[in-house]
């Protein structure tokens, strides 16, 4: 019982809530976009790709995505997006998963608790 709770509890610490930012302006060679973390990118056809260790040469942007290595032009992407994490989301999610573990431990608790009265009350 007690490993349980722990894996409740920490698990989302690690999972942690993200979400994806447009990047507002790229420079005309970087590199490495976004420090190497993985980026989405989104093409003119309106599809997506996520890369890892992207950066910027002249009018392409390279990267790896799956196994393979790719190269999109510029001029064939709408937007680029880092992955960042959000403090406030990852807050109220641990407090939600705390406030779940501390009820099961109160239920228990009180289970217990009743079990051992009625037990005394039939001595």
């Amino acid at each position: 019982m007690r490993r349980s709770c722990l894996v409740l509890l920490t698990v989302p610490a690690f999972l942690a809530c993200t979400s994806w930012h447009s990047l507002s302006n790229l420079p005309p060679s970087a590199p490495a976009v976004n420090g190497g973390a993985p980026i989405r990118v989104t093409r003119v056809d309106q599809s997506t790709l996520e890369l890892r260790r992207a950066h910027v040469a002249r009018d392409t942007i390279f990267g790896i995505a799956g196994e393979s290595e790719v190269a999109i032009p510029l001029s064939q992407v709408t937007r680029i997006e880092t992955q960042n994490v959000s403090g406030g989301r990852t807050a109220g999610l641990f407090a939600g998963v705390l406030g779940v573990a501390l009820v099961l431990a109160a239920v228990v608790i009180g289970a217990e608790l009743l079990s051992t009265l009625r037990a005394d009350a039939g001595t």
